[in-house]
């Protein structure tokens, strides 16, 4: 086969609807729930993805990404063919300087916008740090236990500045 046929057959199946999905927290988007209405997790690529956050209920996606702005600018079109709202508010990696926090965690706290999902990546490090913001400011949480929360979703040590913010939370 030449690879232009394999590359259109890959993306036939990639995007084709599954057979079978899996129920939506054992799904590719990992969703977990912080609050009633407030959900964080993998950044939606496929076709099933936006199905699960439609099933969740969801109504805003709230795109914390600010380095990928084609992924971000394909998902702002599929979030909105399925009648979603789309916010792309950007969660820098160094938060204590360029205040990205601010603008994040107001926009988690926007109830109008609820059912929301929060996304960066991978929910790992930006997703981590930003609900931990979340809970130590809105929720009232111990520093320390949103702490070993972000960590238990694989925040990495090398992300210098989310740890230092991470680690001011209490202050």
């Amino acid at each position: 086969m030449t690879r232009t046929l394999i590359a259109a057959v890959t993306l036939t199946a990639a995007f084709a609807p599954a057979a079978h999905a899996q129920p939506v927290p054992d799904g590719r988007l990992k969703a977990s729930e912080v609050e009633p209405g407030l959900w964080r997790g993998h950044a939606p690529y496929f076709r099933q993805d936006y199905e699960d956050l439609r099933q969740l209920g969801v109504r805003t996606v709230v795109d914390i990404r600010g380095n990928q702005p084609l992924a971000s600018f394909i998902e702002r079109r599929r979030v909105e063919a399925m009648g979603l709202t789309y916010r792309n508010v950007p969660f820098g990696f160094q938060p204590l300087r360029d205040g990205s926090d601010a603008a994040v965690l107001a926009a988690l706290q926007n109830r109008a916008d609820y059912p929301l999902y929060v996304h960066c990546n991978i929910d790992r490090d930006r997703t981590a740090v930003a609900v931990a913001a979340y809970r130590v400011r809105v929720q009232g949480w111990n520093p320390a236990d949103a702490q070993a929360e972000a960590k238990s979703f694989g925040l990495k040590r090398y992300f210098l500045g989310l740890n230092r913010y991470l680690r001011r939370l209490g202050e």
